[in-house]
């Protein structure tokens, strides 16, 4: 079930934003820094999920606009999946569990 690999690399990638915005504003880090990060870390995860999708479907022998359907669905929902990290983060943040 190639799907359900997607779900679990998303589930870490909504994970690994929450540690990294929690990670910033325990540091206390320039919003610069942030951006780079979190743009890294969106490319790493688009790119890699969906070169693991297409060899995981390669069997199936999908066609190019099947494969770019995979790489789209996979980036819209790991720049929603990263955003939404990021608010929990801050939001756990907010909630003074350190202090």
């Amino acid at each position: 079930m190639p799907y359900a690999d997607m779900a679990l690399g998303l589930t870490f990638a909504f994970l690994l934003a929450v540690l990294a915005e929690f990670a910033f504003m325990r540091l206390n880090s320039a919003p610069e820094l942030r951006a780079v990060i979190l743009v890294l870390l969106l490319g790493v995860l688009t790119i890699s999920s969906t070169l693991w999708l297409a060899f995981r479907l390669s069997e199936i022998r999908l066609e190019l606009h099947g494969l770019l359907s995979i790489f789209a669905i996979n980036a819209l929902f790991g720049v929603a999946v990263v955003w939404l990290g990021t608010l929990v983060g801050n939001w756990l943040w907010q909630l003074n569990l350190l202090r």
